[in-house]
């Protein structure tokens, strides 16, 4: 959804670097490709397919966890050997990439206020238990800042749509 760079750019207000954040948007939108990923998955008896020879990091698909709890049980069980920002950093980037959705026109909700995504039945749902502490914090921040995230979220939304219409313009207006 919304590019690294505002992935990363929100990650800073929350003291998270770059290096830790692009180390979990690739995990977010790569899983298959993150190597420490990948090898947790293969060590990791709750990542084991019972009766196979396979586990579940072979099958996690870019943003899986918002759609299958049991992959973001493992993409956090991961995390957390790294330390609470990398799980700070797991919860926002699920929260930016929702957003994007929850306000893009094109879906059935077009029309909803951003902050309206971040009600705890949504991010139950979609992100994560919401008595974790590292996602209280973090929809706390995106709270603080929502207008500006949901700006940046709808221009980057913008661009995408004009560069899939027509990318030579999309390269004219970043210029």
């Amino acid at each position: 959804m919304p590019s690294w760079p505002i992935h990363n750019k929100w990650a800073e207000g929350l003291e998270i670097g770059v290096k830790e954040s692009n180390f979990v948007n690739q995990l977010i939108d790569f899983p298959r490709k993150h190597k420490e990923f990948q090898n947790f998955c293969s060590k990791t008896a709750s990542a084991q397919i019972k009766g196979h020879k396979m586990n579940i990091g072979q099958f996690v698909l870019h943003d899986a966890a918002r759609s299958d709890k049991h992959a973001r049980e493992i993409q956090l069980q991961f995390l957390s050997t790294y330390g609470d920002k990398f799980k700070e950093a797991f919860f926002l980037h699920q929260i930016l990439d929702y957003i994007v959705w929850w306000i893009s026109p094109d879906q059935a909700n077009a029309g909803f206020k951003p902050e309206e995504a971040l009600q705890s039945k949504h991010i139950a749902k979609k992100i994560g238990t919401p008595t974790d502490p590292q996602l209280q914090k973090t929809v706390e921040y995106v709270k603080n800042h929502i207008n500006d995230i949901a700006n940046d979220c709808k221009k980057w939304h913008a661009r995408s749509i004009l560069a899939h219409q027509n990318p030579h313009e999309c390269l004219e207006t970043e210029k």
